[in-house]
């Protein structure tokens, strides 16, 4: 499904910062693989608003789970070309220009079908209810994942043809980014392996220090369950020592 269709000014909802597209664009969509994210991410009984809502808006994780599957798609179909398949370091290709240097440096074809799983279980997660970052990879996936989305809605969102009678608090409120990464993400040290500044974080012995504290940083070692998780993610293929 592609997530960049042109919209209408008329599909600007008032005082809202993201849009719809046209009913008439929609239809160009297959939107019957689409999960039941109403109940999923339900509203409060009786009565709820944006200060009752808790977890996700349905409409903000359809945002994420579509973008999700699409990134998936994507980056499963880059991997498959065979000038890919072929090279010693394919994530050195522009079109995994989102990841951190580190993780391009070092990423191979199978270690990067491998990340691709991770945009398929974010969108599981979606999907069920419960979005949980269980390993490193997956709090990778999600910075990608949110900032494509901001992009797509930016762009406009194709939507289901009832997406009008899903529940709603205004888009400024289901769709605000900010929130869904405060509800999912509660840890920020995968941020550091993007800054120039802090090259080789991704050491043990450094990232790991009890001055630190941070674990899993080093692209080997992305796919290792964080304590506590409650499902364990498949382990990755090993990776070049440099």
């Amino acid at each position: 499904m592609s997530t960049n269709p042109a919209r209408s000014e008329k599909d600007r909802a008032p005082g809202c910062e993201t849009d719809r597209v046209s009913d008439g664009v929609n239809s160009l969509f297959d939107f019957s693989d689409v999960p039941d994210l109403v109940t999923a991410w339900p509203c409060e009984p009786d009565r709820c608003d944006r200060q009752r809502h808790k977890g996700l808006a349905p409409r903000g994780a359809y945002a994420l789970w579509s973008t999700a599957e699409v990134l998936a798609d994507n980056w499963n179909e880059r991997l498959a070309l065979p000038s890919l398949s072929s090279s010693d370091r394919p994530a050195l290709d522009h079109w995994f220009d989102d990841l951190p240097p580190i993780a391009r440096r070092l990423g191979t074809t199978a270690w990067l079908s491998r990340f691709a799983a991770s945009f398929t279980d974010l969108a599981a997660g979606v999907a069920s209810g419960h979005l949980e970052l269980a390993c490193t990879s997956e709090e990778v996936a999600f910075r990608i994942l949110l900032s494509d989305c901001s992009r797509v809605l930016n762009d406009g969102l194709a939507v289901p043809p009832n997406f009008d009678e899903w529940p709603g608090h205004g888009d400024d409120f289901d769709f605000d980014l900010n929130r869904i990464e405060t509800i999912v993400c509660w840890d920020y040290d995968v941020e550091w392996l993007w800054d120039p500044g802090l090259d080789g974080i991704e050491s043990g012995e450094i990232a790991e220090s009890p001055l630190i504290g941070a674990v899993n940083l080093h692209p080997r070692d992305w796919f290792h369950a964080f304590e506590g998780a409650t499902r364990i993610p498949s382990p990755g293929p090993p990776l070049p020592s440099a």
